[in-house]
């Protein structure tokens, strides 16, 4: 595993790309919010699952949860929680669990960050312009 995945900054701002999530819904901003409360309400049982498999040192188990979680993030093109839960996915060590645990944190963070910006689409059952959710912007 590279070493920046653990080491960098979660940011906010580059959590999602509205406009490619809009573009991969057929540009339906009522189906997007629809997914976005699905990833909200399902995502911490995918996070909760890849956790408890690595406490538990199970590699098949490992991988699978982050393929599930993988693939429901790609829905909102979060390239870089993406990444992060490839790398989980691609696991192979058994001798690597302390670096998964690592690893595992930043998805964790990561994914909040989407939950947050995500729980806002779907609360307002609107999506907004591209840049308003994200700071600074």
């Amino acid at each position: 595993f590279a070493e920046q995945s653990t080491a960098e900054p979660v940011s906010v701002e580059n959590a999602w790309d509205i406009e490619l999530a809009l573009s991969r819904v057929g540009g339906d901003q009522a189906l997007l919010a629809d997914l976005a409360k699905i990833f909200c309400e399902q995502s911490p049982k995918l996070l909760s699952a890849i956790e408890t498999s690595i406490a538990e040192k199970n590699l098949p188990a490992l991988k699978r949860g982050a393929h599930s979680i993988r693939s429901a993030i790609s829905t909102f093109a979060a390239q870089r929680a993406s990444d992060i839960a490839a790398e989980l996915e691609e696991s192979s060590r058994p001798e690597g669990f302390d670096q998964y645990r690592e690893t595992f944190s930043t998805l964790k963070a990561l994914v909040e960050e989407l939950q947050s910006d995500l729980q806002k689409l779907s609360a307002s059952n609107d999506v907004p312009a591209a840049n308003s959710l994200v700071p600074g912007r």
